[in-house]
């Protein structure tokens, strides 16, 4: 499309109840690019590259839909390349509407009112007001903290760029911002933060005592502007901690089990973000750099990509996995690690790299199958894979798109993905229509062996509050969960069949009777996809047939320690069984129990167990 076509596609959208304030130009629009031929992909990839899009995707019979949103400059880039760009004029007004209500970047181009300054620190208004910022965040964690001391703290993780510079995000953001916007900050704007890069840890104390514990790390917010991902991870951590002694699973998940959730891994970009201050195409993305981000061109692009900033891969062959461009999106730094944030994060994830080429001293350990060969080398290795029963998984989460994604050599955990996939309804696959270097989950799959994915949640940056609480984040909790339920061994649980519910005859008995134990296991559950078209095949997981099921009574069936009652098959439905057996309550003292379950499938893999609540009196 030419420059006259361009002119009068914004002039349409423009039209199509957009505010006035918007200069009759979106910041952001949103679109559907039509991927006809590998040049199309190509060009996705190249401006991918440079201004860090998300991708949804619809499939057709012909073709790959990406559904994105960019900024002007990327779709004029798209356009001038010939690809077919659809731009969703509906969905681009109410991004706009939601933008316009968010801070002082979209307010009018004059001096700001004192109103207007007043209103800033509530920049969140009712259409985002489920998407809790930093200061909050940090404030409910130390609630959590205070009313259940036994099972959740607070702990440092580390600095961010701005409190390396000791001064503070109001200082900072007066350098990348136009005057009129900068005025328009609040005085004490960034120095709510008691704290740099914080992580909540969920567990509970008296039992980690007694043993090691697989260990759950999920990090949210890398991108300031992907609001969903924090919001999940934060609700998440609140439904584990205020389900236990309530919940079954949530309270077996933490007797058995560690969870460490960096809600907001880019507190200072996540600040520029909630006072609406808008980069190229978008809400801010990077973290706020403006040294060596300094982009001299348009400054309020300024920072580096913290998701393009770790070890592995970084700076890498593909041309438009990152960007060496201060004023691009995808800028990666002038060296891996070299942001306080990403530095923070992997010491306390991994640990510190000792002279053998291992680390340790961090949250997720070190269980790579081979060593370093000796050579001294202190290269990356990214052909260590970790064990197939590694206890433990790494979970990034990010938005948009609906996808849910592992890095190259994921080392088994496409039936993890497929799982998930499966309560989502999101795509499981290895690669998006995009490639990307230096990424997290990558670093810690290469470095650790550690079980790794991204989540890609939410269908927008700037979801709906009525749209993320209804329809994405109840799927994104069910597969959370069930994630959680496989961390004794992520790769090899989630290949066997899975429990679906536990059921007793009854919750109170006295003691000495019998309980009948009864529940669904299902060897399907799995959402397959092929993968994009160009990119590498999709492993496929069969439905594995319920052989056998087994139930314990405080500890895991799998238990070294304990004799596990054996369930039978009652009745089958495909790969989905219904299985029964009975419990002797003679032995067991009185209180409250955890009754586990666990099917295994042929070949005797075993599935996720879950557990139910049994009370018995005196």
């Amino acid at each position: 499309m030419g420059r006259s076509g361009m002119r009068s596609t914004l002039c349409g959208v423009a039209m199509a109840g957009l505010p006035t304030s918007m200069h009759e130009v979106p910041a952001t629009w949103s679109a559907r690019v039509v991927l006809n031929s590998a040049h199309d992909a190509a060009m996705l990839a190249r401006v991918a590259g440079h201004y860090g899009l998300a991708a949804g995707s619809e499939s057709g019979d012909r073709h790959e839909v990406a559904v994105v949103e960019l900024g002007a400059h990327a779709l004029t880039a798209l356009r001038n390349a010939g690809v077919a760009v659809e731009v969703d004029e509906m969905e681009t007004a109410r991004i706009a509407r939601f933008q316009a209500q968010q801070g002082p970047s979209h307010a009018s181009p004059s001096t700001p009112s004192r109103s207007q300054r007043s209103a800033v620190p509530n920049a969140f208004h009712s259409v985002s007001a489920c998407y809790r910022g930093v200061s909050r965040i940090q404030t409910d964690m130390e609630e959590l903290e205070r009313h259940y001391p036994q099972l959740a703290r607070v702990t440092l993780v580390g600095q961010t760029w701005s409190q390396r510079q000791a001064t503070t995000l109001r200082d900072l953001a007066t350098r990348v911002l136009p005057a009129r916007w900068a005025a328009a900050l609040p005085d004490r704007f960034g120095r709510g933060r008691r704290y740099g890069i914080v992580a909540l840890v969920l567990g509970n104390r008296m039992a980690l005592r007694r043993r090691a514990m697989p260990r759950m790390v999920i990090t949210a917010g890398l991108h300031a502007r992907e609001l969903a991902s924090s919001e999940a991870a934060m609700r998440f951590a609140e439904w584990l901690v205020r389900g236990y002694g309530q919940d079954a699973t949530a309270t077996w998940l933490l007797d058995h089990n560690e969870f460490h959730f960096v809600v907001h891994a880019n507190p200072d970009g996540r600040a520029m973000a909630e006072q609406g201050v808008l980069a190229r195409g978008g809400g801010w993305r990077k973290n706020l750099n403006v040294v060596d981000g300094h982009c001299s061109t348009s400054p309020v692009d300024s920072g580096v990509d913290l998701n393009r900033n770790f070890v592995h891969g970084w700076g890498g062959n593909s041309p438009h996995a990152s960007s060496n461009d201060p004023c691009d999106e995808t800028y990666r730094g002038p060296a891996p690690l070299s942001e306080p944030e990403s530095q923070a994060l992997t010491q306390y994830i991994a640990g510190i790299r000792g002279d053998d080429g291992e680390y340790h001293g961090g949250v997720l350990r070190d269980l790579r199958a081979e060593r370093n060969d000796g050579d001294g080398s202190n290269v990356m290795r990214a052909d260590y894979p970790g064990p197939a029963d590694y206890p433990g998984l790494y979970v990034d989460l990010h938005s948009f798109g609906g996808w849910i994604l592992w890095p190259d050599g994921g080392g088994g955990v496409s039936a993890l993905a497929q799982r998930m996939a499966w309560h989502t309804r999101y795509r499981a696959t290895q690669r998006l229509h995009y490639p990307v270097e230096g990424e997290s989950t990558a670093m810690f799959r290469a470095a650790l062996g550690v079980p790794a994915l991204v989540v890609e949640l939410a269908k927008s940056f700037y979801e709906p509050c009525y749209e993320f609480q209804r329809t994405t984040l109840p799927p994104a909790l069910d597969a959370l969960r069930y994630a959680a339920r496989t961390l004794r061994a992520p790769r090899m649980l989630a290949r066997g069949p899975d429990v679906t519910s536990v059921r007793l005859s009854a919750a109170r008995v006295r003691q000495g009777e019998v309980v009948t134990i009864a529940a669904t296991l299902d060897g399907d559950r799995y959402r397959y996809d092929r993968g994009l078209r160009g990119q590498p095949a999709v492993p496929r997981n069969l439905p594995r047939r319920v052989l056998t099921a087994h139930a314990s009574v405080r500890v895991m069936p799998d238990d070294a320690s304990v004799r596990p009652i054996a369930l039978r098959v009652i009745e089958r439905r495909g790969a989905a069984a219904e299985v029964s057996g009975t419990l002797d309550t003679t032995h067991l003292p009185a209180g409250r129990h955890l009754v586990f379950v666990q099917g295994v499938g042929w070949g005797g893999v075993r599935g996720a167990p879950d557990a139910v609540f049994l009370d018995i009196a005196p």
